[in-house]
């Protein structure tokens, strides 16, 4: 009796860990396609387009810190090329905001 309980509770345990990474996977592929898509516009000079698409990419990793450092790389991507935008449209008290 044991046995089977313990067999369901790892086939439990590793749904819900295939669970945790499909939803992490799907948010990364999110992710790095906003950041694709903003980067796009940035190029294009479609700049409000662009301002929004890196502010929200930027305000969802300021909300779900621990992603930060999981997609640290992306992050750093979206963050410079958010501060890139700026600069070049002449706002720079906003780089400074950015940046703090």
């Amino acid at each position: 009796m044991t046995g089977i309980k313990s067999k369901l509770i790892w086939r439990g345990a590793g749904g819900l860990l295939l669970l945790v990474v499909a939803l992490v996977a799907i948010f990364f592929g999110t992710v790095v396609g906003d950041i694709e898509t903003a980067t796009e516009a940035f190029h294009s000079r479609e700049d409000q387009m662009a301002q929004q698409r890196f502010t929200n990419v930027l305000s969802t990793f300021r909300n779900l810190p621990f992603l930060k450092r999981l997609f640290r790389a992306q992050y750093q991507l979206a963050l410079f090329n958010y501060v890139q935008l700026l600069y070049s449209d002449g706002n720079y008290r906003e780089v400074v905001n950015t940046l703090d």
